[in-house]
């Protein structure tokens, strides 16, 4: 539940572990790459038939 400047038990203005914020960098960095590999595993699925939706 959002209420003020907290996010559940966390508030904007506190910093965050470093482990926490290199896992955040790492998701970030490999966005996109993920992102083209699901897109293309999604088509690949939908042309042989395997999903009936893109």
């Amino acid at each position: 539940m959002l209420s003020g400047r907290h996010l559940g038990d966390r508030r904007f203005d506190e910093k965050l572990p470093l482990a926490q914020v290199v896992s955040l960098r790492h998701i970030a960095d490999s966005f996109e790459t993920n992102e083209r590999e699901r897109n293309m595993e999604r088509a690949r699925a939908w042309v042989q038939g395997r999903s009936k939706t893109l």
